[in-house]
Formats: C-alpha cells, structure tokens, sequence
C-alpha cells in the first residue's frame, strides 16, 4: 500500500475528532463497567447460603479487585 498524496490532498489529510464529548463519555463507561463488575460477584454472594463470616470473606476478596 502507498501514500496517496492526491487523496489527502482532496480529503485534507485525517481529521481528529473532538474530544470535549468522547473523553467523558469513555469515563462514564468505564466507571459503569467497573461498579458492574463488582454488582454482580455481590449479588450471588448475597443470595448464598453461607455463615456470615465465608460471605464476609469472598466480600473481601472481591473487594481487593477495586483497586
């Protein structure tokens, strides 16, 4: 594949998108994907019938995936 100078000249090379909008909406994504990940682990420990100190402890262990 070559350079194809005539392209770029018709096409005024690659243009950039505005980030003003694509930064924080990636931001609020990947926040929402995170607090998800960690929902649904919560969800099935809560509704195991386990002592209180197993559910506590996969809580913790879930928990140090935060970081």
């Amino acid at each position: 594949m070559q350079f194809d100078r005539a392209w770029v000249a018709a096409n005024q090379g690659f243009q950039c998108k505005d980030r003003s909008v694509l930064v924080p909406v990636s931001g609020a994504l990947s926040v929402f994907g995170d607090l998800y990940s960690l929902a649904i682990p919560w969800i099935i420990v809560s509704d195991l019938k386990l002592p209180r100190r197993q559910k506590l402890g996969l809580y913790a262990v879930f928990g140090f995936g935060i970081t």
